[in-house]
């Protein structure tokens, strides 16, 4: 019989990895579970984007500010800022270091009293906004040339120091796009109606362009009331005003969609389990035989220590990426049951993928492990401790280094930590693949390129953990061939 055909067989029959399969097979049914706990809605998404345009007599100048779920700025995004109208005007710029961009769109008609309507669309995400712009000739009232319109938008970001807390998010412009002079107020109350100006507390002035502010509502707060956000001028004049239900700004569990489902799963059961069957099958395929000298008795054969070493590698991998693409198809039969909602194929192929990195890395470097140990239990006690320290322990291990290094738990720091660590982890590479996948890392939207993960970035370091581990294995084995 062919070596290779061997090997792959007796990988698919070896007690320790049909035992594992068996396991995580069966264990496909946890997901059902989490369907069920997944039906609360959350508020909608934060913008991303946000502007205000004055008319000049040059025509609308419109200043741009980009920023991430904390509020803080983006650097060279695509903005992209067209007329409803085809062919009237289309312009295009980026946003510099410090999130901001501008952009003067010339009047089409400067004796129009007609308001042009435009979306903006960004590189962000697909997301198109609409924007509304008022030639001079329609002005009326006390609107003039320089006033901003809008002049503020509010909205909600993540706590850069307490990703768990929720912020007031201001943007805002004076005449001319001077610095501001405003007040930020809040009251809590049963109406859905605006409060009085001077029943409200105040919370924080707003000086700069942007500016946030924490709001403490109380624990025993009526999730059905409403709580009022006013911006006003120094002399009390109301810029902009927003109500949102108290429910907007406690915790929520979302509601997931069919691939965030699977996601959950994978990187909370899957992720924990394949390497350790990854693990299990190294050891019971090649890594008992080479210890305990049994490899020897089929060196006799015109075979390679090499030779016998791809094989089984290969064995170990194919036999264990087919019980992962089994419990990954059978979690999309569950999800289909349950919501009549299929996994996407792309989202799949590249669960998949991700999980075959986790299952070479971990075979690998069992492979070299095997090479150093002189006995069975050394190898078992090796084994386990790899699946202690990089998969079951590893929160642990990221809130220790956290500690160590000063910085707040919850805050972007530390979430930039626990990407880095992540990357030298190959039990963590789901994870990573999962950041680019919904743009959220820890339940908080980002930009994943800024947290140094790109498809290059992942493709790059999955490459390096299928191949390193198993090249080093085979450098070793030749030298004693």
């Amino acid at each position: 019989m062919n070596p290779l055909l061997y090997d792959v067989r007796r990988a698919f029959t070896s007690k320790g990895v049909l035992a594992v399969m068996i396991f995580i097979i069966v264990f496909s049914l946890a997901i059902i579970p989490l369907i069920g706990n997944s039906q609360v809605s959350l508020p909608p998404p934060i913008s991303q984007v946000a502007y205000s345009v004055i008319d000049e007599p040059n025509g609308f100048n419109i200043l741009f500010y980009v920023y991430n779920s904390f509020g803080q700025p983006l650097s060279g995004v695509t903005l992209n800022v067209t007329s409803s109208t085809p062919g009237l005007f289309s312009q295009v710029t980026k946003s510099n270091s410090s999130g901001f961009a501008f952009m003067v769109i010339p009047y089409p008609n400067q004796n129009t009293t007609t308001s042009y309507l435009a979306t903006l669309q960004s590189s962000l995400n697909s997301n198109v906004v609409g924007i509304q712009l008022l030639p001079p000739s329609s002005k009326i009232g006390s609107i003039e040339l320089g006033q901003p319109e809008p002049p503020a938008t509010l909205g909600t970001v993540a706590d850069p120091n307490n990703s768990s807390r929720t912020d007031i998010f201001v943007f805002a412009v004076g005449p001319n796009f001077t610095k501001p002079d405003d007040s930020i107020y809040y009251q809590i109350t049963a109406q859905n109606l605006p409060p009085s100006l001077s029943n409200m507390t105040p919370l924080s002035r707003v000086s700069n362009y942007v500016s946030s502010a924490y709001i403490t509502v109380p624990s025993d707060a009526n999730p059905a009331d409403f709580l009022w956000i006013v911006l006003a001028t120094s002399n009390g004049t109301i810029l902009i005003s927003e109500g949102s239900p108290v429910q907007s700004y406690l915790s929520v569990a979302p509601q997931l969609n069919a691939n965030e489902l699977a996601s959950t799963f994978f990187s909370s059961l899957l992720g924990l389990f394949v390497p350790l069957m990854a693990i299990i099958g190294a050891y019971s395929v090649y890594g008992r035989d080479r210890v305990t000298g049994i490899l020897e008795s089929v060196l006799v054969r015109p075979v390679t220590r090499r030779g016998v070493l791809v094989s089984r590698y290969v064995s170990i991998v194919a036999a264990v990426t087919l019980a992962t693409v089994i419990t990954i198809l059978i979690v999309d039969l569950i999800v289909w049951y349950e919501i009549k909602e299929a996994l996407g194929m792309t989202f799949v192929l590249e669960s998949v993928g991700s999980l075959f990195v986790e299952i070479a890395a971990f075979v690998g470097i069992i492979f070299i492990v095997s090479q150093f140990t002189k006995s069975t239990g050394a190898l078992i006690g090796s084994g386990i401790g790899l699946f202690l320290v990089l998969d079951l322990l590893w929160s642990l291990l990221l809130a220790l280094a956290v500690t160590a290094t000063g910085v707040s738990f919850g805050s972007l720091s530390a979430l930039r930590l626990q990407v880095d660590l992540s990357f030298v982890n190959p039990s963590q590479f789901i994870g990573l693949l999962q950041i680019l996948q919904f743009r959220s890392l820890s339940g908080i939207p980002i930009q994943p390129s800024q947290f140094g993960i790109t498809p290059v970035t992942l493709i790059l370091t999955g490459a390096l953990w299928v191949a390193v581990p198993v090249l080093l294995a085979i450098r070793i084995v030749r030298s004693r061939d």
